[in-house]
């Protein structure tokens, strides 16, 4: 079976190792960050440390060749942006060696890496292009239990009546010996009495 030889560490060099790991082939790190994930991967059987290719690119290149002497026919990964614009620039000498570089052209990749490149590159007039899509912006949700909306109380006025008295209430009101029986004395000792039906309301204490 074809060795894999995956050029970084990073978080996307460990998905490629699990994948190609899981599908049971050898798989050859080389790492040049201290930071590297991939590494540590139980599926990676043999790490090899390089320089950064961003600061020595022919002693990385280097490395990679004598992996390739180590490990003829072996697929090459770049998974990161550093280690794809060395391979890619060094494509021919790596394939010379019997590395299979899984990476374009220079100038592909170079177009790619380089935003400022990739922008004037729209698409031609009449390639069909998705329309866009317009997200359904939702109410914001409340959080915590929620508030039922309680009436808002107003204070009486002073001198108010509570309610209207209904017609049986009235006529009981009518009676003898009833505290609101309009021949009754209206005291200060019937406040109270008169307070509890609503019919007036004490003064506020100053």
């Amino acid at each position: 079976m074809t060795n894999a030889i995956v050029a970084s560490g990073s978080t996307h060099a460990l998905g490629v190792v699990r994948g190609l790991g899981r599908r049971g082939v050898p798989v050859t790190g080389v790492s040049y960050d201290r930071r590297d994930i991939a590494t540590s991967s139980r599926l990676v059987r043999d790490v090899i440390r390089a320089p950064h290719p961003d600061d020595d690119e022919a002693a990385f290149v280097k490395v990679l060749l004598e992996a390739a002497h180590r490990c003829p026919g072996s697929l090459l990964v770049p998974a990161s942006d550093a280690a794809l614009g060395s391979i890619a620039r060094n494509r021919t000498t790596l394939e010379n060696a019997g590395l299979i570089v899984a990476s374009d052209a220079a100038e592909v990749t170079e177009i790619l890496l380089n935003k400022a490149k990739t922008s004037p590159w729209p698409a031609p007039p009449g390639s069909p292009v998705p329309p866009p899509t317009r997200r359904r912006l939702r109410p914001p949700r409340r959080r915590g239990p929620q508030r039922r909306q309680l009436p808002q109380w107003t204070p009486r006025q002073a001198g108010a009546h509570r309610c209207r008295p209904s017609a049986s209430r009235r006529a009981r009101d009518r009676e003898p010996g009833n505290p609101l029986h309009p021949a009754a004395p209206t005291t200060a000792a019937l406040w109270p009495d008169l307070y509890h039906y609503g019919v007036i309301i004490a003064p506020a204490s100053r």
